[in-house]
């Protein structure tokens, strides 16, 4: 993986630079001195196979179909029971936490 990071320079950052880092370790460091952005990237050899996305694909349809259950099918005393609340809020985190897991390939 590389790490791409970009950052401005000059009088109000107006000129925009990049580096390349080959660990995350010298990327973070760089940019706490510099300020600006990272990003990474994959080798095309860390790609995602056909058959990754489609786990992906069957986990996260899963969850989302179980969200949907929970929150339409709620018991007196649930999380799902009132908008706005603190209890639904959690829940809420949770899931999206849960769907971000799916999406990075934690499939658990």
């Amino acid at each position: 993986m590389i790490y791409i990071h970009t950052y401005g320079v000059g009088k109000f950052g107006k000129e925009i630079l990049r580096t390349v880092h080959e660990t995350k370790e010298s990327a973070e460091a760089a940019q706490k001195v510099l300020g600006g952005e990272l990003k990474a990237y994959r080798d095309a050899e860390d790609s995602v196979e056909c058959w990754q996305i489609e786990h992906m694909r069957n986990v996260l349809e899963s969850e989302v179909s179980e969200l949907i259950d929970n929150m339409t099918c709620h018991g007196p005393g649930g999380p799902w029971e009132e908008p706005g609340s603190p209890e639904w809020d959690c829940a809420k985190v949770d899931t999206m936490n849960k769907i971000s897991e799916i999406i990075d390939g934690v499939y658990e």
